[in-house]
């Protein structure tokens, strides 16, 4: 069984105590493990087992995504890859699947460019209303709670910043710290502005007073 696999190899990179592994594999505590991978840093790398069992999809889930999409795990003889390629090669998987096309790119603060951002937007549970978790691609939610909305299910959604700061956030901070960035964004953009019209006046004043030398200047 694929999960058994995956749960096995997890307890191999996990576990350096034999007993520990064995006590753990007795009690067949897949929570445990999970929480564990989670707790992971980003630069850990994950078998393909591993993956498919961090995921929650079945090994033929991600043979094929790998088929379809960008594989991040060709680039290994091993066939290993880091936490955070995964990750964000997941998201990419599901933004794909949604019909958009765009690539994801950035590792770092906001992609604000004028094309849409994308975000994970998932159904809440009382309300049964789409919220907005995060950035999908960026975003300073925990590994643990982005992968989890990802098993339990979730979209990853083309929005503009507008629109997605209009929406409802799961998470307060979250939103806070977007609006800060696209504040930001937007400041930056005014003085670039600013910045454009004051060398157009004073391309337009040499302009003028050229024009208004060349009148004054006798001509032999």
């Amino acid at each position: 069984m694929a999960e058994q696999e995956g749960f096995k190899n997890a307890l191999e990179s996990l576990f350096a105590d034999p007993k520990k592994r064995e006590e753990v594999l007795a009690k067949q505590d897949y929570a445990l493990v999970r929480k564990k991978l989670h707790e992971m840093g980003g630069d850990a790398l994950f078998t393909l087992s591993m993956t498919a069992f961090f995921l929650g999809i079945t090994s033929s889930a991600l043979r094929e995504a790998r088929k379809k999409y960008d594989d991040p795990f060709s680039v290994s003889k091993s066939h290993t890859a880091r936490k955070d390629q995964i990750l964000r090669w997941w998201a990419t998987v599901l933004k794909k699947k949604s019909g958009l096309e765009e690539e994801i790119e950035g590792s770092a603060g906001l992609d604000l460019r004028p094309s849409p951002n994308l975000f994970i937007v998932f159904k809440d549970r009382k309300t049964g209303r789409p919220v907005v978790l995060c950035n999908s691609l960026i975003t300073s939610v925990s590994d643990e709670l982005i992968s989890d909305t990802l098993r339990t299910g979730c979209r990853v959604v083309a929005f503009t910043p507008e629109k997605a700061i209009e929406k409802p956030w799961a998470v307060h901070q979250e939103k806070a710290a977007y609006i800060e960035a696209y504040r930001e964004h937007l400041e930056a953009k005014h003085r670039q502005k600013l910045q454009w019209l004051d060398r157009a006046q004073a391309q337009s004043k040499a302009l003028a007073d050229r024009a208004e030398l060349d009148a004054s200047t006798p001509r032999s």
